[in-house]
């Protein structure tokens, strides 16, 4: 995949986590199912941090970071 693939990807998983935060917020929790913002928010940082292995060496820390981060995520979703 290159790096337009990713970032589209990571614009769309992002854009989900907002928009299902403001749902959860704005009924009151009504709507929540566990582990859904986890999960979506799991695929911003692992389509980030794809993106961001594709770079230079200077975000290459930053990108395993947010790998690892996502992967952790995705456990305690699940």
């Amino acid at each position: 995949m290159n790096k337009k693939t990713f970032r589209i990807l990571r614009w769309a998983a992002g854009t989900g986590a907002v928009l299902w935060a403001l749902v959860v917020i704005s009924t009151d929790g009504a709507t929540e199912i566990p582990g859904v913002f986890g999960i979506l928010f799991g695929a911003f940082l692992l389509f980030l941090g794809l993106e961001y292995k594709e770079d230079n060496e200077s975000r290459r820390g930053f990108s395993y970071m947010c790998i690892f981060a996502a992967l952790i995520s995705f456990f305690f979703c699940s």
